[in-house]
């Protein structure tokens, strides 16, 4: 099943292909480094849940998941090509579409 931001990554890259006319390797290629896999951790920094993200700024803006990142004490961001960085603060969420833009920390 696709989490609410999954699914809004599906419309932005259809739209982008529409808009566009690019192929979707090509879409997705250029859309990869933006996405990564989200850690949230419990104070005794045991991992609690895991799910996915991608910046929609190059200052560090992420959007997720609320139910990801709801009840972590640490929250961490992981890009595929390794690095690291961890939630600096939540910037706004709508539990009720269950999103949540934050900022994050290099690490």
């Amino acid at each position: 099943m696709l989490t609410r931001v999954g699914f809004l990554t599906l419309i932005l890259v259809f739209s982008l292909t529409a808009v566009q006319g690019a192929d979707i390797p090509s879409l997705v290629q250029k859309a990869k480094p933006a996405v990564v896999e989200i850690l949230t951790y419990d104070q005794q920094n045991r991992l609690l849940k895991t799910g996915t993200g991608f910046f929609v700024s190059p200052d560090g803006a992420l959007l997720t998941n609320f139910h990801v990142i709801s009840g972590g004490s640490s929250i961490m961001a992981k890009t595929p090509t390794g690095a690291v960085y961890f939630l600096k603060n939540i910037v706004s969420v709508s539990e009720a579409d269950d999103i949540a833009k934050t900022s994050i920390l290099c690490y």
